[in-house]
């Protein structure tokens, strides 16, 4: 069975003596395959964490947080392309986001609680004060208003900045409210990783200075 790789058609244009393909196709061509790669890895990765015992899978939050970084940095080069096409505001992209994965938000809610017994399927029955925390805080804070602020960031930026600083401040601000909301312990090593985000942060809203 033939397997793609990223360079093979640079490996194509050296050892045939047929013509590849022109730069700008090939290279589109291998954008797409490279995304469709990985996104295969990170269904398997989704996969194997779901079906693999948690005591034969002790990385298995790191495997989740790395599946989730792989989708969302391969998905917002895709919307960034969208926006600056001019055709499609960051409201309309966030509602299509939405209506698109919701299906399949509800398909693994069906397939974790009734099929694997992974979730609780009392949730309707949870207290007003989880109920509060969920809609307030995951769903008009971090759902409406972050993908808002994000996808208008977005918008007029350029993703090489906006998402490494959007996605650097969250995990700073979480480790913050943990220690200070959850009681969540605070180490040495927590805050030389806050230190070390912040500083990249500096770094990358800081003016570059103009190429001659």
């Amino acid at each position: 069975m033939r397997i793609w790789s990223p360079t093979a058609c640079a490996w194509k244009a050296k050892t045939s003596k047929s013509k590849c393909e022109p730069a700008p196709a090939c290279s589109r061509r291998q954008s797409v395959h490279s995304s469709l790669f990985t996104v295969h890895s990170s269904l398997f990765t989704v996969h194997r964490s779901l079906f693999t015992p948690p005591h034969q899978l002790p990385m298995k939050p790191i495997l989740f947080a790395i599946a989730a970084g792989l989708c969302w940095g391969i998905g917002e080069v895709f919307t960034k392309s969208v926006l600056h096409s001019g055709k499609i505001g960051p409201v309309t992209a966030i509602a299509v986001r939405s209506a698109v994965a919701l299906p399949f938000l509800w398909l693994a809610y069906w397939w974790l609680t009734h099929h694997l017994a992974r979730e609780p399927r009392d949730w309707m029955h949870a207290d007003g004060l989880t109920w509060l925390k969920l809609i307030v805080g995951s769903g008009l804070i971090a759902g409406a208003g972050g993908m808002i602020f994000f996808y208008a960031a977005l918008n007029l930026g350029e993703v090489s900045r906006i998402k490494p600083i959007a996605f650097a401040l969250a995990p700073a601000t979480g480790v913050l409210l943990g220690w200070l909301a959850l009681g969540e312990p605070m180490t040495v090593k927590k805050l030389t990783g806050i230190a070390l985000i912040l500083l990249g942060v500096v770094l990358l809203t800081g003016r570059t200075a103009p190429t001659p």
